[in-house]
C-alpha cells in the first residue's frame, strides 16, 4: 500500500499532464480502495469465520488475495489509458479486500486477551516495517540505470513489490500453520467457527437459537455490526473519531508524492526519503503504544485517547 499510494498518483498525473481535473482524477481513484473495502471486507471476514478448509480458516483467503493481487498490482503501470487503469487498481482492490480482513483477525484467533495490546502493538510494528520498505523502493530504482520517465524506471518498483509479496506469502505458509477447520480445501459453514486462544481447537459459536437455526448462507457482518452500533453509544463515537483520523491521514498520503514532485521540484527518490518521516516515528513507538494499552492504570480506552489527542 505505500509503494501504491507513493507511485499511482505520479502515474495518473503522466497520463493526464495538462488535465485541469487532475488533482480531482487522483483523489476519486486513490478513494476506491477505501469504497471497495468498506463494501467487501464484512463479506471477506464473515466468509473466513466460517471457512472450514484444511488450511485453517485465514490463509485460503491470504493465499488467494496475494497472488491474485500480485497479478494485478504489477500489470498497474502498464495501463496508459486512464480507463484502463483505473479497471485494474479496482481489480487490485478487490484482491487486496479479499485477504484484508482475514491477515488482520489471524493475530486475535491466536493470541490471549492478557498479551492482546503488546501484539497489537507488535503487528503495528511490523505493518509499519513493511511501510519503510515500501517507501525505500524509490530510493532503489533511483539509483538503476534507469532514465526518469522511461518504461522500465516505473514497472521495475511494482515488480519487485510484487515478488516481495509472493517471497513473503511463501514465508508466511511455512511458519503459519493454523489449526485447520475442515478436510477440504474450502467448505463454507453455516455457523461461525472459533479458535480457542490458549488451545487452539476449533469450536462453533454460540450465537443465539434463531441464528443458529438458520439453514441458508446469509452475511450477518453487516447486520451485526449495525446491532453494535446501536448497542454501544461509545463505540459510534469512537468509529467517527477513526473516521476523522483517517480522513486526514489519507489526504496526505495521496497528495504527498504529488506535491514532492510537481511543487516542490524533487526527483521521486527523494520524495520517497521525505515520506520516512511518517513511517520512522510509527515503527519507533508502535510496541511501545501497545505497552501503554496493555497498563492496568491506563488502559486500552485511555491509551486510545491520549494517542488521538498526540
Amino acid at each position: 500500500w505505500s509503494y501504491f499510494n507513493f507511485k499511482v498518483p505520479l502515474l495518473i498525473r503522466n497520463i493526464l499532464t495538462g488535465n485541469p481535473y487532475v488533482d480531482i482524477i487522483v483523489g476519486f481513484i486513490m478513494a476506491i480502495d477505501n469504497l471497495v473495502a468498506v463494501l467487501l471486507q464484512p463479506y471477506f471476514g464473515d466468509l473466513s469465520d466460517r471457512t472450514k478448509s484444511k488450511f485453517g480458516r485465514r490463509m485460503p483467503y491470504i493465499i488467494i488475495g496475494s497472488l491474485s493481487s500480485v497479478v494485478f498490482f504489477v500489470i498497474i503501470p502498464w495501463m496508459r489509458l486512464i480507463a484502463a487503469l483505473i479497471l485494474v487498481v479496482l481489480l487490485f482492490d478487490i484482491a487486496m479486500s479479499i485477504f484484508r480482513s482475514a491477515s488482520i483477525a489471524i493475530l486475535p484467533d491466536y493470541t490471549t486477551d492478557k498479551i492482546y495490546s503488546k501484539a497489537s502493538g507488535l503487528q503495528q510494528l511490523i505493518a509499519n516495517i513493511g511501510g519503510i520498505i515500501g517507501f525505500l523502493i524509490p530510493m532503489l530504482v533511483a539509483i538503476l540505470p534507469l532514465e526518469e520517465g522511461t518504461l522500465w524506471f516505473d514497472e521495475i518498483g511494482f515488480i519487485i513489490v510484487g515478488a516481495l509479496m509472493i517471497v513473503l506469502l511463501v514465508i508466511q505458509n511455512i511458519f503459519i500453520k493454523e489449526t485447520p477447520t475442515g478436510e477440504k480445501l474450502l467448505e463454507i459453514n453455516n455457523n461461525r467457527l472459533e479458535i480457542d486462544s490458549s488451545t487452539f481447537k476449533v469450536k462453533i459459536s454460540t450465537k443465539p437459537v434463531e441464528i443458529q437455526k438458520r439453514k441458508k448462507l446469509k452475511i450477518r457482518s453487516y447486520s451485526e455490526a449495525g446491532r453494535i452500533l446501536k448497542q454501544n453509544k461509545n463505540f459510534k463515537f469512537f468509529l467517527v473519531t477513526v473516521i476523522f483520523m483517517y480522513l486526514a491521514f489519507a489526504a496526505v498520503e495521496s497528495f504527498f508524492s504529488s506535491f514532492a514532485v510537481e511543487y516542490i521540484n524533487i526527483s521521486e527518490g527523494t520524495a520517497s526519503t521525505l515520506f520516512i518521516a511518517y513511517s520512522g516515528p510509527m515503527v519507533i513507538v508502535a510496541y511501545f503504544v501497545g505497552l501503554v494499552g496493555q497498563s492496568k492504570k491506563i488502559g486500552r480506552k485511555n491509551a486510545v485517547k491520549i494517542f488521538l489527542l498526540w
